[in-house]
């Protein structure tokens, strides 16, 4: 498959687990979600998708020789995203303006496909290590 991301150009994808993810239902619902929230109608041109957004964290780290498992951490980091991404927070009785937890609590929902659990496995142990980078400076 080929895939022409607005910044990093054209994107082979030839992994099978990867082109089964970018076909999902899960990782298509993506094209509609802005990565902004929804701020279109303030500033023309700008919507870019989770979709895009997703694959473009995927080609980057394809393109910086990243492992397999990190790609598909890449790629599926936003699943778990709702209509109007973190600005449904502010409006949900559950997942306040305090906590943002409503992306949390539905994760599992998006991800929990059996065969994909060894690559969460790794995206699990990856994010953490992460994290704790992160943090740590």
């Amino acid at each position: 498959m080929q895939y022409t991301d607005r910044v990093y150009g054209t994107v082979h994808v030839d992994d099978p687990v990867v082109l089964e993810l970018i076909q999902s239902k899960t990782v298509q619902r993506l094209r509609d979600i802005d990565q902004a929230g929804y701020i279109e109608p303030y500033f023309l041109g700008s919507f870019l998708s989770r979709f895009e957004h997703s694959v473009g964290v995927y080609a980057l780290l394809k393109k910086f020789g990243a492992s397999t498992e990190e790609q598909i951490a890449g790629l599926i980091h936003d699943v778990s995203h709702s209509a109007f991404s973190h600005c449904i927070d502010y409006v949900l009785d559950e997942g306040s303006e305090k906590t943002h937890n409503h992306q949390d609590r539905i994760f599992a929902t998006f991800v929990k496909i059996p065969r994909f659990q060894p690559y969460l496995k790794s995206m699990v142990s990856i994010l953490t290590t992460c994290f704790m980078i992160k943090t740590s400076h």
